[in-house]
């Protein structure tokens, strides 16, 4: 049965990210706080991929400005800022 699921997720390019709780099995209640699920380091600049309680976003530091920058296109040294506009709280 689980490989049956496993096959499944594979083939709709889902990727969950279980070293952060995360599973396709297993769902998040809606009022969890915002959290770094998962970062991509492209060099002078990194993407976190922030989970909000209804979806995720995407922010972005610059390394050299040292900013985080929202989906909004609206940057900010505070992190904590941006997440919570990007998430919509």
């Amino acid at each position: 049965m689980s490989g049956l699921i496993f096959q499944t997720l594979l083939a709709a390019g889902l990727t969950a990210y279980p070293a952060f709780g995360d599973s396709a099995l297993v769902t998040r209640p809606i009022d969890a706080k915002p959290r770094v699920e998962a970062s991509v380091d492209h060099g002078p600049i990194i993407e976190l991929v922030v989970g909000c309680g209804r979806g995720t976003a995407i922010v972005s530091y610059s390394k050299l400005e040292r900013l985080y920058c929202g989906p909004d296109q609206k940057c900010d040294g505070d992190f904590a800022k941006v997440v919570a506009r990007a998430c919509g709280s």
